[in-house]
């Protein structure tokens, strides 16, 4: 027969857990008496909970700034960051010894999705010269959603060095 009502209280297109995996609901699925879950990437889920969509299109993609802050929602989310409020990119560097110590913060769900977070380096900017050779990173802290970082890259002799966070979205 017809459905009638929804399901645990979820309305159409709406998310819901399931033992730790995230689906949206459908009830218009077959012939009017179907619920379909459809499962739901880490990004996507993001994407619905910010954007209304779970489409990596318009200001839900993933190289879009929804917020006009210059930072792109692949890293808004990286970063666990809020993609409609304008923010600024968690990161500091000091000088230590031959070293910089470039710390950022970075999501636990970005990280768990298979994200892949780089920290390069380059002293002229030319973009073929980003390069990580030397850097190496440790979790510093963790509290379950977010983990603070902080990578060592060593320090030029020419007394200046560009750093970058790198955002690789998992496949």
């Amino acid at each position: 027969g017809a459905i009638t009502g929804t399901f645990t209280g979820r309305h159409q297109g709406s998310v819901v857990s399931v033992s730790g995996n995230d689906f949206i609901v459908s009830y218009t699925g077959g012939d009017g008496n179907d619920v379909t879950l459809t499962a739901l990437s880490k990004p996507e889920v993001w994407r619905h909970i910010h954007f209304g969509t779970i489409d990596n299109t318009g200001t839900a993609a993933d190289t879009a700034d929804a917020d006009g802050d210059g930072i792109p929602n692949l890293i808004e989310r990286a970063c666990n960051l809020d993609p409609s409020a304008s923010s600024t990119l968690p990161v500091s560097t000091t000088r230590t010894g031959t070293n910089l110590e470039y710390s950022y913060t970075r999501s636990v769900a970005s990280v768990n999705a298979g994200d892949v977070f780089t920290v390069e380096w380059n002293d002229s900017l030319v973009p073929a010269d980003w390069s990580s050779d030397g850097v190496t990173q440790e979790v510093q802290s963790d509290d379950g959603t977010v983990q603070v970082v902080k990578a060592l890259v060593p320090a030029a002799d020419t007394g200046h060095r560009f750093i970058r966070l790198k955002v690789t979205p998992a496949p």
